[in-house]
């Protein structure tokens, strides 16, 4: 039936696979186009073109290499303070071209002497198997975006006001003598203070944040409880089995005889040998050896095999944990925030004792692996939680991940996990997760698996009993300011008819304190002259938080040397100064202001001018690299759909 079906239609049948045939050849690439999604789309446009996924991805290769070289790309020029991110640098390489600031691969190469950075381009050009022209082209881009940034800076003289100002403020000078009296030597451990008196105290600092001094706060931050599993070093050394222990130990040490400081010998080489020399009769002396023979270092080889053996088995114990715990995770989703929600049977403190029973037998101790729950703590206490607080998670020498870093990373304190550019979702803990990075003690050896189970959010404390130790010291420390208040003021007033330091050492209770003040200096004492800057820091102008005075004084605030100066203007040559942020008191007496030596100044002139050039040049060349105005000049804009 079908075949007679053909034989029927057969001329029409040809006639529609022929008009199907020219269709194809004619309009076969439109039609791929049609039906083939776009593989490189346009993510933005600029004044210098449009944006592509794939100059993205060249970019994001780029800036990999240039890493891998040890150039910061995301800061091109020290002292920035904003990092550029991808489509920046895509951004800053075409306006280089546009502003004919394009360094060429082969002004890198001529401009390079150094073999050690010929040796660093071919290593990294061999890791990652391609041409070393690849790293050259990289660097040049690199060196383009600094021209570009270096000429735009350009240079600006200061001006000779400029200069006389900044030359007063690091040259010019006053001497003063002082009494410095913390409120703590005044303390009264057993003062006792009324309900209401304790009461008023909280009331009025319940919503600060606690700071230095005299800043009271009671408002409590983020805190955070903690599990962990401990997996102890000591008790798995103590019960960890070698076998062939000898032989192996004799491998450990041939290997690293002339390596390991630990086979050194500890004798003290002998000096020229008599015999050797024929100044005396009889054999010559064996050769001194440098390292121990096998019968002198077995037992240390034994020990550090021993040693090696149980680090490896933490370590595979530690790694076993991570992988457990984490498979309850692989198939929860993340949520619109970027965390997971825990598994019902994760989220429960029963969780990890539960997790240790399964350790199989092949790597466990018994004793060795612990579960232990912290009380809460918050950012600044979380160095000083027990066991954990110096712990890291350490990748190499120098190399390391704080626990309170790790800890922080948690919903409760970034209720979203960030979605920028290279921030990685793992890293950031929902609750009742294990942390991926085992912590390290390096005192003991022991590894650690935490996870972050309860958490209580920044608040205000509710009654003052939550707080009340604190409130109580607090105003003890109140009191005893005054108290140094009064004091000062007292010996303010002796000093009228006398010297600053007849007055004080008139006072045997004044001196008393001395002895009191633990670990607090107190006093009188002699600075040396005080300037308003240091000379080494006078280009960067004042800081914010002053200088430091000497020993004795220590870091005095802008106004307190402003009013130091003042004092040689001033009637009274003396002043009472209020350190609260240090909880002290400070009687100044002026003793002399001494104006910059005109051979100082010219000293520091040329000086001065360089560095002053030099700031405003940076300054000049980060606000050109701010992420923000490249944008803006460069009319980068994301596409939108």
């Amino acid at each position: 039936m079908m075949m007679k079906f053909f034989r029927k239609h057969n001329k029409k049948l040809l006639a529609f696979f022929m008009v199907g045939l020219m269709i194809v050849f004619i309009g076969g690439s439109a039609l791929q186009g049609l039906l083939t999604p776009q593989t490189n789309p346009v993510v933005a446009n600029s004044n210098y073109g449009p944006v592509t996924l794939l100059d993205q991805k060249s970019a994001n290769d780029q800036t990999n290499l240039l890493e891998m070289m040890g150039l910061d790309w995301r800061r091109p020029v020290p002292g920035g303070t904003k990092a550029l991110e991808t489509v920046d640098w895509i951004m800053l390489r075409r306006e280089a071209k546009a502003l004919g600031a394009e360094v060429t691969p082969a002004a890198v190469r001529a401009s390079t002497t150094d073999e050690s950075f010929f040796g660093r381009v071919s290593d990294v050009a061999q890791r990652l198997r391609i041409k070393p022209e690849v790293i050259h082209m990289a660097m040049a881009d690199y060196q383009s975006v600094q021209q570009a940034a270096f000429s735009v800076a350009g240079s600006t003289i200061p001006s000779e006001a400029e200069l006389l100002s900044t030359a007063r403020d690091a040259l010019e000078t006053v001497k003063v003598r002082a009494v410095l009296l913390p409120a703590e030597a005044f303390v009264d451990a057993n003062q006792q203070f009324s309900d209401a008196e304790i009461q008023a105290q909280f009331d009025k600092y319940r919503e600060k944040e606690p700071g230095q001094g005299l800043n009271f706060g009671y408002f409590r931050p983020s805190s955070l409880q903690v599990q962990y599993v401990e997996i102890d070093r000591q008790k798995i050394a103590a019960a960890v089995g070698v076998a062939n222990l000898d032989r192996k130990a004799k491998s450990y040490y041939e290997e690293r005889r002339t390596t390991d400081p630990a086979f050194r010998n500890k004798d003290v080489p002998p000096g020229p040998d008599p015999a050797a020399a024929g100044l005396v009769e009889g054999p010559p002396a064996p050769p001194f050896a440098p390292y121990m023979d096998w019968e002198s270092a077995k037992d240390i080889a034994i020990e550090a095999l021993k040693k090696k053996s149980a680090d490896e088995a933490v370590e595979r114990i530690a790694n076993w944990l991570v992988q457990y715990t984490d498979e309850s995770w692989l198939e929860v989703e993340r949520g619109k925030d970027g965390y997971k929600v825990a598994p019902v049977s994760v989220a429960t403190l029963d969780y990890y004792d539960d997790v240790v029973r399964h350790i199989p037998a092949t790597m466990a101790f018994p004793g060795a692996v612990s579960v232990t729950t912290t009380d809460f703590f918050s950012t600044e206490e979380a160095s000083d939680v027990p066991v954990l607080g110096g712990t890291a998670f350490r990748t190499g020498p120098g190399v390391a991940q704080s626990f309170a870093k790790l800890a922080f990373r948690t919903k409760a304190i970034v209720p979203t996990v960030p979605n920028e550019e290279r921030s990685n979702a793992l890293d950031y803990l929902a609750p009742f997760q294990s942390c991926r990075f085992p912590l390290s003690d390096d005192k003991t050896g022991n590894l650690y698996v935490f996870r972050v189970v309860d958490a209580k959010p920044a608040h205000a404390p509710e009654s003052v009993a939550e707080v009340r130790d604190q409130v109580v010291k607090d105003l003890r420390l109140s009191r005893a300011y005054e108290a140094a208040k009064t004091r000062a003021e007292s010996l303010r007033s002796c000093s009228a008819t006398q010297s600053l330091r007849d007055a004080y050492e008139a006072d045997t209770d004044l001196v008393a304190f001395k002895d009191k003040a633990e670990g607090v200096y107190n006093g009188y004492v002699e600075p040396p002259p005080i300037s308003r800057v240091l000379q080494s820091q006078a280009s960067r102008g004042r800081s914010p938080t002053g200088v430091f005075g000497g020993i004795g004084v220590g870091n005095l605030t802008n106004e307190v040397v402003d009013q130091c100066f003042a004092l040689e203007h001033a009637d009274q040559k003396m002043m009472v100064f209020e350190l609260k942020d240090r909880a002290a008191v400070l009687l100044a007496e002026w003793v002399e202001t001494k104006p910059p030596a005109e051979d100082e100044f010219n000293a520091l002139r040329k000086q001065l001018v360089t560095q002053l050039a030099d700031a405003r040049w940076r300054s000049a060349a980060s606000a050109w690299l701010d992420p923000e105005k490249v944008r803006a000049r460069t009319g980068f804009a994301l596409v939108t759909k």
